[in-house]
């Protein structure tokens, strides 16, 4: 990996964890505070997340300074939405087989999830 590119990867987990704190916190409240169901909860937290997301890698981790593209933006949306399908998937399958406890099965489809993220964006959402 070259040094642009792990500096890169590197940012992309810097944002990630920022993400994590609004997407986890939120999923704890929902979940927690409110008694939402786990996977409406996921749903909501993870758009949160995504949000968040959105304008920090935007800016930060891939240097985007042009303005807002409904294009880019919705690249971003596909890429996430397959990531938030593959985190349901696998929180399911640790809830409800596993019996694992909602909020560890959320951070174990984050570890998962991210490569999704990083992957789908670098290559496609911002092309850099």
């Amino acid at each position: 990996m070259k040094m642009k590119e792990l500096i890169r990867f590197i940012k992309f987990n810097i944002v990630g964890v920022a993400n994590t704190l609004v997407d986890m916190g939120s999923f704890s409240v929902f979940v927690r505070l409110m008694g939402l169901p786990w996977a409406l909860a996921q749903v909501m937290s993870y758009s949160l997340g995504v949000l968040n997301s959105y304008f920090m890698n935007r800016k930060f981790t891939f240097g985007m300074d042009h303005g807002f593209g409904a294009k880019e933006f919705s690249k971003f949306i596909v890429v996430n939405l397959i990531s938030l399908g593959c985190s349901l998937l696998i929180m399911k399958i640790l809830i409800e087989n596993f019996a694992m406890v909602d909020m560890m099965a959320k951070f174990v489809s984050i570890g998962i999830t991210m490569i999704i993220n990083y992957t789908g964006n670098r290559l496609w959402t911002f092309e850099v």
